[in-house]
């Protein structure tokens, strides 16, 4: 379920967040502006998107998009249909209130979608980002 990698710096385990099911936690100190992995699962290209995918893409809560010059070239999708292909990204869930506080956020850089520390993070504490006004619980 966790990248080798990265398995010394998070935990998966149930959410804090009321109804979120599982949650990414910090299993080391996390320093700011740390990258701590990037968004893995099936990748989409944009432009050739048949119907059956167009339509698992639109429902998916696990969806990143991949941008160029303002457009959308791919999608990262780690929903259920592609958990295989995905990571322990798929867990980090968003603020869902105003008391709760983005302490990641994804980044692109070229064509990967990282996961970087806002601020330094504490042993056990979630992570958590803002996903946008777009986002629907």
């Amino acid at each position: 379920m966790i990248d080798t990698k990265y398995k010394k710096r998070i935990i998966i385990r149930r959410s804090n967040i009321k109804n979120a099911g599982l949650g990414v936690f910090a299993n080391t100190f996390l320093k700011k502006g740390i990258i701590l992995g990037h968004y893995k699962g099936r990748i989409y290209d944009a432009e050739n998107l048949n119907e059956e995918e167009l339509e698992l893409l639109n429902k998916s809560a696990y969806v990143m998009a991949v941008y160029k010059d303002d457009e959308i070239i791919s999608y990262i999708d780690s929903s259920d249909a592609n958990k295989s292909l995905s990571n322990w990204t798929r867990y980090i869930n968003g603020s869902k209130s105003k008391k709760q506080k983005p302490n990641v956020r994804f980044i692109q850089k070229v064509s990967r979608i990282h996961i970087e520390t806002l601020r330094d993070i504490k042993k056990g504490e979630e992570l958590i980002v803002d996903y946008g006004s777009d986002y629907i619980w």
